[in-house]
């Protein structure tokens, strides 16, 4: 019996030598992911200017801070922020992966804008794949460009945007060339106009909510506005469509009235007043030209 007692003993303390190495291991582990817990977003800058990293960092904290009061929900992924080609035609842009992105900016001096513009990408993305919902073109860069623009950036210049106008809804690709140009136009008007109605700072939440109980966007949206979707686009499309067709008349007008304007300012800058000082040589010049004392046939 005394052997017997001497066995448990002796299996008992080293099951409880174990369990203290386990239980330390366990709360190394909990303190980590408790870590991880309370600080998710995981953000790396490539960015060697001390003074640059500086203010693109607090940008990022601020921006990052606004879109979870507007999602209303924390970022669990690694962003990684770099600066890009300078000659670049884009500002910026993001490249999108499994809980990692990469935010390019191209300008440097343009940072604040891109930021705002590129981590409104990375936002719906991560919304997106949490419930497997697709975002379509229009929709992404539609909110992009409407939350670049609150800072006071805007590119609704719709009367200046070219001609023919723009169908943004019907876009599965960017557009290409200056066209390109003209797509962010006339998107960003749309949520400008939408926003104005709708109040996405306070409101987008129930338009996600809406989508995923599986609703599609345009659905969505109408019963937001309280009005068919596609009666509200039929009217905006019309309305900026009008607009752009006046600034391209403008510009025709321009065009064709500014040969005969000139003309008229050359001839009036190429007469000779009567009595203007010349030379005879000029003078025998002028009437080989246009006539002996042809001013005087001009004033008759």
């Amino acid at each position: 019996m005394w052997s017997q007692w001497v066995v448990i003993g002796t299996k008992r303390t080293v099951w409880t030598k174990r369990t203290s190495r386990g239980l330390r291991l366990f709360l190394i582990v909990g303190i980590l992911a408790c870590q991880i817990a309370a600080f998710p977003l995981r953000v790396e800058f490539q960015i060697e200017d001390a003074q640059l990293l500086g203010a693109v960092s607090t940008v990022f904290r601020d921006v990052n801070n606004e879109l979870e009061r507007i999602f209303n929900f924390s970022l669990r992924v690694r962003i990684t922020v770099r600066l890009g080609d300078r000659a670049s035609s884009r500002l910026g842009f993001v490249q999108m992966g499994e809980d990692e992105y990469v935010v390019v900016l191209s300008a440097a001096e343009a940072f604040h804008r891109t930021l705002r513009h590129e981590l409104m990408h990375v936002y719906l993305d991560a919304w997106a794949r949490r419930g497997g919902i697709h975002v379509p073109l229009w929709i992404h860069e539609g909110f992009a460009n409407w939350f670049e623009s609150v800072a006071g950036y805007r590119t609704t210049d719709l009367i200046f945007s070219g001609w023919p106008p723009i169908d943004p809804l019907k876009f599965q690709n960017y557009p290409k060339g200056d066209r390109l140009n003209s797509y962010y136009v006339y998107i960003t008007d749309l949520f400008l106009t939408l926003d104005s109605r709708i109040g996405f700072r306070d409101h987008l939440i129930e338009l996600l909510d809406l989508v995923e109980r599986g609703n599609t966007w345009k659905d969505a949206f109408s019963q937001m506005l309280g009005e068919d979707f596609a009666a509200f686009y039929r009217h905006w499309w019309w309305k900026a469509s009008l607009l752009g067709f006046l600034g391209w008349a403008m510009l025709w007008m321009v065009w064709l009235a500014g040969p005969f304007v000139l003309g008229v300012l050359l001839i009036k800058r190429g007469r000779l007043k009567k009595g203007c000082d010349v030379s005879s040589e000029e003078l025998e010049e002028l009437e080989k030209a246009f006539g002996e004392r042809y001013w005087e046939k001009e004033d008759e």
